[in-house]
């Protein structure tokens, strides 16, 4: 079992991404063991548009009162300090004849699986 970090230290200003493979060739992940994201975390952010930790609103000038009625998301939600930007469990990119066959992969923040510019 492959188990997410917790604390906000571990993921910084946010990742895209949990586990990134790059520009790999012909490889096979495959067996009966579990990757947990431990997503809840990120599940039970209130919305982020109502906690700003930052004078970044001082920053913004508004055009026609747009910024009232959209405020900027920010980077981290004080409810609970994990970064809004939710990751990818395991995400492959630019490799070539990848498969992942037989294990599990649950309560990610976002996207359990995800292959970017990879080819078969």
């Amino acid at each position: 079992m492959i188990v997410a970090p917790t604390d906000s230290e571990s993921w910084g200003r946010g990742l895209l991404w949990w586990i990134e493979f790059t520009k790999l060739k012909g490889i096979t992940i495959q067996g009966n063991g579990v990757i947990d994201g431990r997503g809840t975390g990120w599940w039970q952010q209130d919305n982020p548009f109502d906690y700003p930790i930052d004078d970044d609103f001082k920053l913004i000038v508004s055009l026609n009162n747009t910024v009232q009625e959209r405020p900027p998301m920010p980077i981290r939600s004080e409810l609970n300090g994990m970064p809004s930007i939710k990751p990818t469990a395991l995400r492959f990119y630019g490799s070539i004849d990848v498969t992942v066959t037989g294990i599990t992969i649950q309560n990610s923040p976002q996207c359990h699986l995800k292959f970017d510019n990879c080819v078969q």
